[in-house]
């Protein structure tokens, strides 16, 4: 159950960098890091590893 919680706790985490990125370029009309292209893969790649460690924490509640 450790390693599953951990998982789950590392999912939010990641989850709410992504909103706050995401919420923060909703605001500003300028990209914040300088390139449009490099948010977007930014947001991608956050959400990717979002679900990533649902899926890792979800296998291990499974298992237990």
């Amino acid at each position: 159950m450790k390693k599953a919680g951990f998982y789950l706790i590392l999912a939010s985490i990641t989850y709410l960098i992504g909103q706050l990125v995401w919420f923060l370029t909703l605001i500003f009309d300028k990209p914040i890091f300088g390139d449009e292209i490099f948010e977007i893969i930014l947001l991608i790649l956050i959400y990717t590893l979002f679900g990533i460690f649902g899926f890792i924490s979800g296998i291990k509640l499974y298992k237990n």
